[in-house]
Order: structure tokens, then C-alpha cells, then sequence
């Protein structure tokens, strides 16, 4: 990103940099969080965790959107487990497939939100073909300030 603005907290990091498209004369503030270092890198199968906010069609209210992306072969009627703490497990569905990956969409309100701000780690589960699991671990240190410089940001 051509002069993007990088902050890490932690093991959090927002980086926003202003996207000018071609027909127009104003430019636009893209920001994403992810975690950092990051600790997936196909480690597991897992390919990315990145948060955007995007606006809903319906309530025209910003929603702070995670994708995960997991290569392909993960049998797809499991979903994806996510646990903070080794506490409450979360299940998450599969939203479409691709050439290159699949994508898991969802929302980071409520209940999940707050065991993201409360949590020191996570650890996300896919299923394999051959009927057990790999997982991938990140932590969560600094989620909270990462989530408010980040939402901040994109208002």
C-alpha cells in the first residue's frame, strides 16, 4: 500500500492508506487489523485472518467484518471451529470457494467481540478429509486497542 499508515499493538496491527480510484478526485480510507506477526501463512491450512468494515445493505450502519481464508480440501458441512481460551466454542460457516481459497465470513460483535477483547489466544479448527482436525493458534494480546484504533480509523 502506497503510504500506509502502520500501527502494531502487540500482536494486533491496523494499517490504513488512502485508495484514490481512478474516477475520482477523492480519495478513500482503507483500513484492515490482522494479527501480527502473521501466524498463519498456510500453517494449518489457514491462509489469512483479516477484519474490514463494511456497510450492511439493509441498516446502512458500519459492521466490523473478519474473513478467514482457508485453502482448499477442508470438508465444508463442518465450518470452522474458533475457541478463545480454550472457553466457548464458535462455530463458523463457510461462505463461498474459489480457485484459491475458501472464505469464512463473520461479524466481530456481541459475544464474540468481547471473548476477543477478554481472550489471550485463539485457536481456529478445520476439518480434514480424513476426519480429524488442524488447528491454528494466535493470540490476542493487544486486540482491544488494535479493534478501537481500527474502528476509530474507519469512521
Amino acid at each position: 500500500m502506497p503510504d500506509a499508515d502502520v500501527r502494531v499493538f502487540k500482536d494486533w496491527r491496523v494499517v490504513c492508506a488512502d485508495r484514490r480510484p481512478q474516477d475520482d478526485a477523492h480519495a478513500i480510507r482503507a483500513c484492515t487489523i490482522r494479527p501480527y506477526p502473521d501466524p498463519f501463512t498456510e500453517r494449518g491450512g489457514v491462509i489469512s485472518l483479516v477484519g474490514r468494515v463494511v456497510t450492511t445493505p439493509t441498516s446502512r450502519e458500519p459492521l466490523t467484518l473478519f474473513v478467514l481464508k482457508t485453502r482448499q480440501g477442508f470438508l465444508i458441512p463442518n465450518g470452522v471451529e474458533l475457541r478463545i481460551d480454550q472457553k466457548k466454542t464458535h462455530l463458523l460457516a463457510y461462505h463461498s470457494c474459489d480457485r484459491g481459497a475458501c472464505t469464512v465470513p463473520f461479524a466481530m460483535t456481541g459475544a464474540l467481540r468481547e471473548a476477543f477483547e477478554k481472550g489471550g489466544q485463539a485457536q481456529i479448527s478445520v476439518s480434514t478429509k480424513q476426519a480429524s482436525k488442524t488447528h491454528v493458534t494466535f493470540s490476542l494480546l493487544g486486540f482491544s486497542a488494535a479493534i478501537k484504533a481500527f474502528e476509530d480509523s474507519t469512521r
